[in-house]
C-alpha cells in the first residue's frame, strides 16, 4: 500500500564505470533490497531523476518496490504545496518520479499516528494525516520529526532486480540519521564512507565522469 495524499501544486524542477581493481571489488559485500535498507545510485548513474540518490525503500514485496529518495529538497516549501496545513516551515523532498502530484511523509512518531507503518526502528511512514495536522498544530511535531515528499520511486515485480544485476544500485542499511539528514546534499558520500573503505573511494569520484 503507498500513502499518498494530493497536492495542490507541484513544479517540475530537477554504464558507469569506476577505475576499481577487480580484487577490491571482490571485497564488497551485497546487501538484498528489502524494507528499511536503501538504495545508493552508483557514482556515473546519469538518469536525472535518481542521480547520486539515496533512496529509503518502504515497501518490497512480490508486487513491487516503493521508496523515497532522502536527499533532493526541492525549492517549495510544504505550505506551498499543500492546502489546509497548519504553518509548518519545512522543505517538500522530490520522492521519485511516480506520481508527484501526490504527498507521503515518513516521520518518528510512531503509534502517536494512527495508520503508520513501522520501517525501522524510529522511522515510520505514513498514517493520519488530520492527526497529524493536529499535532503540528499543537507544537507536539518539531521539524525533526518528519519529512515530507511529492511522489515516490517505484518498481514492478522483479524489475529492481533486474537493475541490481546492471549495477545501478548498491545496497546499505539504513537510519534514522540517514533518513532525516540535517545535510541531504552530503547524504550520499555519507553513507558510502559508513559501508567501507571500498565504497569511501566511490564518495570522492567527481560528478562529471571526464574531469576523473
Amino acid at each position: 500500500m503507498v500513502f499518498g495524499y494530493p497536492l495542490n501544486c507541484w513544479n517540475n524542477h530537477f554504464s558507469w564505470s569506476t577505475s576499481l581493481s577487480a580484487n577490491s571489488m571482490k571485497k564488497i559485500i551485497h546487501l538484498d533490497p528489502g524494507v528499511g535498507r536503501i538504495l545508493v545510485s552508483e557514482p556515473f548513474l546519469l538518469d536525472s531523476y535518481f542521480k547520486r540518490a539515496v533512496i529509503l525503500l518502504g515497501e518490497h514485496s512480490e508486487e513491487g518496490t516503493v521508496g523515497f529518495i532522502l536527499n533532493k529538497p526541492t525549492d517549495l516549501n510544504l505550505n506551498d504545496a499543500l492546502e489546509d496545513f497548519p504553518p509548518f516551515e519545512v522543505p517538500l523532498y522530490f520522492g521519485g518520479p511516480v506520481q508527484t502530484d501526490t504527498i507521503h511523509f515518513l516521520h518518528t512518531l510512531g503509534d502517536k499516528l494512527e495508520g503508520s507503518k513501522k520501517i525501522l526502528p524510529e522511522i515510520y511512514w505514513g498514517g493520519s494525516l488530520e492527526m497529524l495536522k493536529l499535532l503540528i498544530d499543537t507544537n507536539q511535531v518539531t521539524k525533526n520529526d518528519v519529512r515530507f515528499f511529492a511522489g515516490y520511486s517505484g518498481w514492478e515485480p522483479n524489475q529492481l532486480e533486474e537493475e541490481m544485476k546492471g549495477r545501478t544500485w548498491l545496497i546499505s542499511n539504513c537510519k534514522k540519521d540517514f533518513a532525516f539528514s540535517e545535510h541531504p546534499e552530503d547524504l550520499w558520500g555519507q553513507v558510502l564512507r559508513t559501508m567501507g573503505s571500498q565504497y569511501a573511494i566511490l564518495a570522492n569520484f567527481p560528478e562529471d565522469p571526464s574531469l576523473n
